[in-house]
């Protein structure tokens, strides 16, 4: 008897238990579902923005260029001598006309003051002859004698002069020294190679070889650069191209001019590519490189699309688009966008679709503000 009054309570005590927590479990749901029913509010996300507009678009090829120095030299001793004076400082910037570097003259000197001094004899002899000639005294062939030893004499003044000159190495022209090993006392051989100089003109040239069919094919006289592989915002302006194709590579060589600045740190002789437009312009859509996301072999954007009830607020759309091209600061687009409208740029990839934004700034094409410049 006692052992079924004890299950009874023991069964009474489970349904009370049972009993607690269904109660408690209700009472936590019902709490839950309250605060899920309050409408928490949405902050938009703030971005800037570009309203997508159609640009005349040009196919884009890279090819190998060179940079080169407009004016640059080897200097070279055009006769042999040792060396005795030497301002010749490794990547130094020199003025024309400046003394570089001297070779032993002193024998030069010393013949030249003998040459002198016989020109000086021979114009005073001329003096006294032309003075015996009024007298009657000295003949036209005397005379004649004595004007063709001063042109003799003074031709010998001038050839030492010359030797000097050659052994006088001077700056032809503003620009740096490369660099050298030479040494005061050195005995330099005949056209021996003492240093270089690349004068400093403020622009370089880019020299670049086209096929004919790329040369025949290019459409605009602005070539912009590419450096390590990636496209720079640097231009350089087509000013000439020989008038005829080297008949060995079938090639046709063009000449840019780059004006340089803070941005264009180029080398005469470096290697560099080129970006040439070529053919008719294509209708495109033009858009910073950044408001492109990726999303394994898909590309797309997020359109804006405004909300209504909140001026000035946006929802966004995300729009798979065909990428047709892009270079280091713009992408330009085939399909998958009509013109006008707004389409996120920077902080495009914080994004998801239907997220609440609104415009921090609104910015324009790369055509349009060339236009406005």
């Amino acid at each position: 008897m006692s052992n079924v009054k004890s299950l009874r309570n023991w069964s009474l005590t489970l349904v009370a238990i049972a009993a607690m927590s269904y109660g408690l479990y209700h009472y936590k749901s019902s709490e839950i579902e309250a605060m899920s029913a309050q409408v928490q509010p949405e902050f938009p996300e703030p971005v800037d923005a570009m309203m997508a507009k159609f640009v005349d678009y040009k196919e884009l090829i890279k090819v190998p260029a060179e940079v080169v120095a407009p004016d640059a030299v080897m200097l070279t001793s055009e006769l042999a001598g040792k060396v005795i004076v030497m301002n010749l400082e490794n990547g130094k910037t020199v003025k024309k006309g400046e003394l570089l570097l001297q070779l032993d003259i002193s024998e030069e000197q010393a013949s030249l003051k003998t040459a002198q001094a016989r020109v000086d004899l021979a114009r005073a002899e001329l003096k006294r002859t032309k003075a015996l000639s009024k007298q009657q005294l000295a003949s036209v062939n005397e005379l004649d004698q004595k004007i063709a030893d001063i042109k003799i004499n003074q031709a010998e003044v001038d050839r030492i002069k010359a030797i000097i000159s050659k052994k006088t190495v001077k700056a032809p022209f503003d620009g740096v020294l490369g660099l050298h090993n030479l040494s005061v006392g050195e005995y330099l051989a005949t056209n021996s190679e003492i240093t270089s100089l690349v004068a400093n003109r403020g622009h370089v040239w880019i020299d670049v070889n086209l096929s004919q069919t790329q040369a025949r094919l290019l459409s605009d006289d602005t070539l912009q650069l590419a450096i390590n592989g990636q496209v720079q915002p640097l231009y350089a302006e087509v000013i000439a191209k020989e008038p005829i194709i080297e008949s060995r590579s079938r090639s046709l060589k063009h000449r840019a001019k780059l004006v340089l600045d803070t941005k264009a740190n180029l080398t005469p002789g470096e290697f560099i590519e080129v970006v040439i437009k070529q053919g008719h312009a294509v209708p495109m859509i033009e858009l910073p490189k950044q408001a492109v996301l990726r999303q394994q072999g898909t590309r797309y954007v997020y359109v804006l699309v405004p909300e209504a009830g909140k001026a000035g607020q946006y929802r966004v759309q995300r729009r798979d688009i065909t990428l047709f091209q892009e270079n280091a600061t713009d992408s330009f687009i085939q399909s998958g966008l009509k013109e006008g409208e707004q389409v996120v740029t920077n902080g495009a990839f914080k994004l998801y679709p239907n997220k609440l934004v609104n415009i921090r700034q609104t910015q324009v094409t790369q055509a349009d503000a060339n236009v406005k410049g």
